[in-house]
């Protein structure tokens, strides 16, 4: 649009100017804008390009730029004000939290190498920084779930749920378990209330095996594993065999699977 790259220097550099400019218009230092963009030079130096070519891909980062809001910071009046109290008070409380996040990150990393009891020692050391945060209870239920400590898992999942009830992974989580422990009634109900959230493969999947199992695979197993189907995963190709095989049972209350 702007030439023969997918960026504009010009146009990068305008933006840059006004900008600097807004900036010392609402009273802060337009330094800071170089600053950053050095801080951008140095990470483009030290990581990956597959990282920056994502990140920066229509503006890379440069020394030219950074030489060229130098020039713009020296020709706006001095002073303003840089934020940095402000910014630190305003993020006191996330950096406090910071370890209880990282041993969540360390249980997460602990579940991928299937060492579940240490992944669940780090899941606790979490919820005991930060008890109200949701994620944490469903890091510990799922240590336990995998630990076949179903009942506790349970517990940490109607934690984890009671929490936040508007996030749809420990309502997933939970309704996958009460299916596993056939509580078939109650799993749907959950698995209902997560796809509203985020419609998953394997909510659908589910809900289509609890139809089935009631017999009523038409029209209503048929259409949640269309709907899986449709939301797409690792079991398309099993899900696309099992339409076909009931679908010459369902017609002609559905349509072909997308």
């Amino acid at each position: 649009l702007y030439g023969q790259t997918r960026y504009s220097r010009s146009r990068e550099l305008e933006a840059d100017y006004y900008g600097m400019e807004y900036m010392r218009k609402a009273g802060y230092d337009p330094r800071a804008a170089v600053n950053l963009q050095e801080t951008f030079v140095r990470l483009s130096e030290s990581r990956s390009q597959d990282f920056f070519s994502t990140l920066f891909a229509s503006h890379p980062p440069s020394m030219a730029r950074v030489e060229a809001n130098r020039r713009t910071a020296a020709s706006l009046p001095p002073g303003g004000a840089l934020g940095e109290q402000s910014f630190a008070n305003a993020t006191s409380a996330l950096r406090k939290r910071q370890p209880a996040y990282n041993a969540a990150k360390e249980a997460g990393e602990a579940m991928a190498k299937k060492d579940y009891a240490t992944a669940l020692s780090l899941a606790e050391r979490a919820i005991a920084m930060e008890p109200r945060e949701g994620r944490f209870h469903e890091l510990r239920g799922i240590a336990l779930s995998r630990m076949n400590r179903t009942q506790d898992a349970m517990s940490a999942y109607n934690r984890a749920v009671s929490l936040d009830p508007n996030y749809f992974s420990p309502l997933l989580r939970r309704g996958l378990l009460k299916h596993q422990l056939n509580s078939f009634s109650e799993a749907e109900r959950d698995l209902k209330a997560s796809i509203k959230l985020a419609p998953t493969e394997i909510a659908f999947v589910k809900l289509g095996a609890i139809s089935e199992q009631r017999g009523n695979v038409c029209p209503q197993a048929f259409n949640y594993y269309r709907e899986a189907f449709v939301a797409g995963g690792q079991r398309n190709a099993e899900l696309q065999n099992k339409l076909v095989a009931l679908q010459s049972n369902c017609q002609p209350q559905t349509s072909q699977p997308r």
